[in-house]
């Protein structure tokens, strides 16, 4: 009797160690899938909030370079090259946060040449302000224009992209929690049973 009930515990004591290892190699690995998919999560929000100060940036510039026409006060140029700088950096993120985006940073492309041009523009009407090159009037300011609508439309273009990511990111993070609780919960059920059984022995 004795040697049945050492032969019992051992079985069951390893079937307890089986579960009980399985069940916490399952759990890490599904923290870790968890904790990597919220990172996936936050690197996508990152994107989405510097992809969005583009529009505002390019805004601040044109006010810029208008203030300085109507004002003739330099301190709107200094504010004009202060965002001409962010809109820079904020395009050089975009480009590092992306980098394993082929058609995202295609789109970068594009509005990096977009703004170049639209500074090009933009600095070439205040210097005919100030009388050292040839101004061509509403044919300028139609230029300037439709170049800050196409850095809108593929920035607009940029950011339907992300939001589609984050839609699938958080749906993949609420999976991987559904199914980390889970195996908590039926590897909770499992070992509670076998502590049942042992201790029905």
């Amino acid at each position: 009797m004795q040697k049945m009930f050492i032969r019992n515990f051992l079985i069951f004591s390893a079937i307890l160690f089986a579960c009980s290892a399985g069940i916490g190699y399952l759990l890490i690995t599904g923290e870790r899938q968890i904790d990597k998919s919220d990172g996936w999560v936050l690197h996508t929000h990152k994107v989405i909030i510097e992809s969005e100060a583009l529009n505002s940036l390019v805004a601040s510039m044109l006010a810029g370079q208008r203030g300085y026409l109507l004002s003739n006060d330099k301190s709107f140029l200094d504010n004009y090259e202060e965002k001409k700088a962010e809109l820079s950096q904020k395009i050089a993120i975009l480009s590092a946060l992306t980098a394993d985006n082929a058609s995202q940073q295609s789109r970068l492309d594009e509005i990096r040449q977009y703004s170049i041009r639209f500074s090009q523009q933009l600095e070439e009407t205040a210097q005919a302000k100030a009388g050292k090159t040839n101004s061509r009037g509403l044919n300028d300011v139609q230029i300037i224009d439709d170049l800050k609508n196409n850095i809108r439309r593929v920035n607009a273009n940029f950011l339907e992209e992300e939001y589609a990511l984050l839609d699938k990111r958080v749906k993949i993070l609420e999976s991987r929690k559904q199914q980390y609780f889970l195996t908590l919960l039926i590897g909770g059920t499992t070992a509670i049973i076998l502590l049942m059984i042992f201790n029905a022995y």
